[in-house]
């Protein structure tokens, strides 16, 4: 009997719904955060030993320093939440109506279109802070890699345009990239 090996299918979410859930993070670990602190505080204020006790010696007259007075009067908070996808751009048809979109897939492309034309690296960041939240699309730094899971993310259109011309240019300086690299090893072994 031959043995059939299927790839996982692609799990799909809405960029919209990752932005939903960072922010559901960043709201959760700050609530988190000033629950231990809290809970800290109640800690050691039971556990406090008597109040400070001095007598100052220029005036003779003795001063009295609560405890909670040396400890910490605030909590510590998550400022900045970011998380990064970074994926391949593909064009897909999506839903009942078909129509073709552009999306992010962390599934790098086969070996023949790869072959055909160079698939660049792109990132797709989800940014949290005190001033809101942004998302957007970039080229992904020489660092980063595509991840594990087989995981297509779809976008709304403005973020659609977005990839498919930072995908376009991308895939042009990589192209460029290439063939100048190329002919300067060409190059430097004729010389």
């Amino acid at each position: 009997m031959n043995k059939v090996e299927l790839r996982p299918a692609a799990a799909q979410c809405h960029a919209h719904f990752l932005r939903r859930v960072v922010e559901q993070a960043h709201r959760d670990s700050n609530t988190a955060l000033v629950d231990l602190a809290d809970a800290r505080a109640l800690a050691q204020s039971e556990a406090a030993p008597a109040d400070f006790q001095y007598v100052d010696r220029r005036d003779g007259l003795a001063h009295t320093i609560a405890t909670a007075r040396f400890h910490r009067q605030y909590a510590l908070c998550l400022q900045d939440l970011e998380l990064s996808i970074c994926g391949y751009c593909i064009r897909r048809q999506f839903g009942w109506e078909r129509q073709r979109e552009a999306a992010l897939s962390t599934r790098r492309p086969a070996l023949w279109r790869r072959l055909l034309r160079p698939a660049p690296l792109m990132s797709l960041w989800v940014r949290v802070g005190p001033e809101g939240s942004s998302m957007g699309i970039a080229p992904a730094r020489a660092h980063q890699r595509a991840g594990g899971a087989p995981l297509i993310v779809r976008l709304d259109q403005t973020m659609q345009e977005d990839l498919a011309l930072a995908h376009d240019a991308a895939q042009v300086t990589g192209s460029l990239k290439t063939r100048l690299l190329a002919f300067l090893r060409r190059w430097r072994k004729a010389r």
